[in-house]
């Protein structure tokens, strides 16, 4: 980790429209295909579900709903560790892990669904600290172009996409 960190640093620093960084195949290919396994489908737990018909969108932020390989996953990436990795990457120091998951966990969009062009919160009012970045790792191994679905890193002023990521 110590040396894709310096390796990307520069990467995600300067990256527009804002610092991020896309790192394929980060995890294992036996790790995704493990957390697949376990993923719930759309009726196997109690999802949160959305009002927007748009979105079809549904989230578990309740580790009772995740098998024991994707909670030790999630251990992982909250761990000093990982959290070391993330300051030498993004140049924040003292990180801190949300053991709430609130506002991720388990998220997936059904056929058709998609979000709506947003910033994320950044205030986290039950630790009453400010969120600086989020990790997202998608499941999604054989996703083609052709599916659309892209991740959409839009202006500050959410006028215009200045990246598209598959």
């Amino acid at each position: 980790l110590d040396d894709l960190a310096a390796s990307h640093a520069n990467a995600y620093q300067s990256a527009a429209p804002f610092p991020h960084i896309v790192l394929d195949d980060f995890l294992p290919a036996s790790s995704i295909d493990q957390l697949i396994r376990e993923f719930p489908g759309p009726e196997e737990i109690d999802w949160q579900r959305f009002a927007n018909p748009r979105e079809k969108k549904l989230v578990s932020s309740s580790i009772d709903h995740l098998g024991p390989f994707t909670r030790m996953q999630l251990a992982e990436l909250g761990g000093p560790s990982f959290l070391v990795f993330l300051e030498r990457l993004t140049g924040i120091e003292g990180l801190v892990p949300d053991p709430y998951l609130w506002g991720g966990g388990l998220h997936q969009l059904l056929v058709g669904g998609m979000l709506e062009v947003h910033a994320d919160f950044n205030w986290h009012d039950h630790l009453r600290l400010h969120r600086r970045l989020n990790v997202l790792i998608y499941l999604n191994p054989d996703w083609r172009d052709s599916y659309g679905g892209h991740l959409e890193l839009w202006s500050r002023d959410m006028a215009r996409c200045e990246r598209r990521v598959l």
